[in-house]
Order: C-alpha cells, then structure tokens, then sequence
C-alpha cells in the first residue's frame, strides 16, 4: 500500500533542504573566507587591464609575491596624514591585528564571506565608490617592486634596480625619490599612470596590508587567469 504524503515528511524535507543549503554556503563562506575571494573593481586606475564592473578572483595568504603581480591591498584610508615628503608610512609600527587584510577573522567577516551578501568594491581614489573597513580602504594595484629592489623617480621616470619601468612615466611626480625597499615592503602601482594614485604618491605599502594576490579576472566579458 503506498504510503500517504503527511505534513510531517513535507516539513522533514523542508528542515532537509534548508540545512544542506545552509551547509554549502558555509562551504562557500570558508572557501572565500581563507582561500579565494569574488572582488569587484570600481574606478579607472588598472584600465587597461581592469575596468569597472571587472570581477577579480583573489588568492589569499599567497605564498609568495612578485614584481608583475596585481594585488589587492588594504591601505589606512589616513594614509596621507602620515606620510613624510617623500612617501614613507610613520603611522602605528605594528596594525597587523587592525588591519582587516592581516587581523583574525570574525563570525561578522564569515558572515560578510556568503554569497548574495554582494561583492567587496576596491577604489582607486578617483572615481565615486570606495570599500572602507576599521578606517582601511580597498585599492588594487600591480607590484612593480619587491624587498631589497631600489626605487629611483628621475624627472618622472621610473627605474627599478636601475632599469625604466616597462610601462608609461609618472607624470608630474614632484621631486626625485631614491630608496630602497625594506622586507616587508612593496612599491604598487596602478597601470593607468596618468591617473593613478598609488606608491608614487603613498610610498612603499606594508606585507600586512596585501588582501591577496588576482589569480584571475573576469574582465570585458572575457575569463583570463594572467593579467
């Protein structure tokens, strides 16, 4: 004899559904949580490599980070207000448990970390949207030097260990600059030069800072995994 469909079975399937559902956007909460991460772009600094609408995927916690690499970095939204004339970062010695790139993470970071919660927005200081978090803001930028490399600006021109950067001067970069990065610090710079505001303008930016590393991009309705 077939068994009737009861309230009961219904309300079991229900209880079912919702706690393998809740148990996959878990999954996918730790996933982008610790390992990779959905990050929106907003604003023209990477054109033309990322425009906005762009989607990158962020590698967390990389185990390494080299010049070319574009990564996504967590900045004091003060950032200026500590900086000397010629870029160096004197504000708090240590803000590895601040800073929301290097701090542990929270139930309110997992929970931000589920989908359909919407996607982090990075800014680049000149367009109209701008992602701050515990007085952090969100930039992306490619690194063009990493610790022990020397930095030189001469008459707006780029040169590290001695070589002119690949890609187009700094233009209107007010005065010479001439240092060597320490371990830990990395000199970042946006691939639209004309209107970026990154290193040049900020100096060298901190280890802890870096959110990740773009592994991939959707961009232009394309998917690319080397930008």
């Amino acid at each position: 004899m077939e068994e009737s469909f009861s309230p009961r079975k219904l309300v079991v399937i229900i209880v079912e559904v919702i706690l393998v559902a809740m148990l996959a956007l878990s999954a996918v909460a730790l996933v982008q949580l610790y390992w990779i991460s959905p990050v929106g772009i907003s604003g023209p600094s990477m054109e033309d490599t990322l425009y906005t609408g762009d989607t990158v995927y962020v590698r967390k916690n990389p185990k390494s980070i080299a010049r070319g690499d574009v990564v996504v970095v967590y900045i004091p939204a003060d950032y200026n207000n500590y900086a000397t004339d010629w870029g160096k970062y004197t504000g708090e010695n240590d803000d590895t448990e601040r800073c929301p790139a290097s701090r542990r993470k929270t139930f309110d970071d997992f929970f931000s970390a589920m989908p359909f919660f919407g996607k982090s927005q990075t800014h680049d200081d000149t367009g109209t949207e701008v992602t701050v978090e515990d007085s952090y803001k969100m930039i992306i930028k490619r690194v063009v030097a990493i610790p022990g490399d020397r930095i030189k600006i001469v008459e707006g021109v780029l040169y590290i260990n001695g070589y002119p950067d690949s890609r187009a001067g700094l233009f209107n970069f007010p005065f010479d600059y001439d240092y060597t990065l320490e371990e830990g610090e990395y000199y970042i710079l946006g691939d639209n030069r004309r209107i970026s505001r990154d290193s040049s303008e900020y100096g060298p930016i901190r280890a802890s800072w870096i959110y990740g590393k773009v592994i991939a991009a959707h961009t232009q309705g394309s998917f690319k995994t080397s930008i």
